[in-house]
């Protein structure tokens, strides 16, 4: 699956690369939206999740890009590549362990109520990505498809805990969180597509690597679903 995907793209990218250089002179004249910000408000999951872990329906993360045209500026179909920050969060009902070197999950004990629990990762990407643009119409929107790739490399994560202490077996009220826990892959890349029309976009994140290094720890993979929202 992951040799299939990389081939569509690099596939779509040498299609690109010779599609702008066969332009002609009336195609230039034509005015397309630079979409140099780039906004997600997602909901994050992960494959493959271990069955110790529930993960919650909805848990909400962002990324924020800034982009510019490499190549396609006037084109209907143009290359673009940016730099940003992504924060993936998941709420769930378990906790990372470790034993012998390995990370595993165990349940929160019954019994107990919380608020909040979950992971949260941050990391800084550069995203590249190939843009297909319709001709802007008199309110300069237009429909676009975007199909991209990007490479992250983590600078933070954490657990966050709110709730009832259950390490201390008591119901007191805590909050807690729990920098840099163990065997988490400090990159991460993936794929990407968005589609829409004007400035607002549907768009899903596919992240090719695993969240924990290989035999470290369960092999999830990040996945996200949103909104991408484009200005400037």
């Amino acid at each position: 699956m992951k040799k299939v995907i990389f081939a569509l793209i690099s596939f779509l990218f040498s299609t690109t690369i010779v599609s702008v250089a066969q332009e002609e002179a009336p195609q230039d004249s034509v005015k397309m939206p630079n979409d140099q910000i780039v906004i997600n408000i997602l909901s994050n999951t992960w494959l493959n999740a271990p069955s110790e872990i529930t993960l919650m329906p909805v848990s909400i993360g962002a990324e924020v890009y800034a982009m510019t045209l490499l190549i396609g500026k006037n084109s209907s179909l143009s290359l673009a590549i940016g730099f940003g920050v992504g924060v993936n969060n998941v709420h769930n009902n378990a906790l990372p362990y470790d034993s012998i070197g390995i990370t595993y999950f165990k349940q929160i004990a019954g019994g107990y109520e919380y608020i909040k629990n979950k992971f949260s990762s941050t990391y800084v990407d550069i995203p590249i990505e190939i843009r297909f643009r319709t001709k802007p119409n008199i309110k300069k929107r237009n429909f676009k498809v975007s199909l991209g790739g990007k490479f992250g490399y983590m600078i933070t994560n954490y657990i966050k805990y709110s709730g009832d202490d259950f390490r201390t077996l008591t119901k007191k009220n805590v909050k807690f969180k729990e920098y840099n826990f163990s065997n988490v892959l400090p990159y991460r890349y993936g794929v990407f597509l968005r589609v829409g029309y004007g400035k607002v976009n549907g768009i899903i994140n596919y992240t090719l690597s695993s969240f924990f290094e290989k035999n470290k720890g369960p092999d999830v993979i990040p996945v996200s679903v949103g909104l991408s929202f484009t200005i400037l």
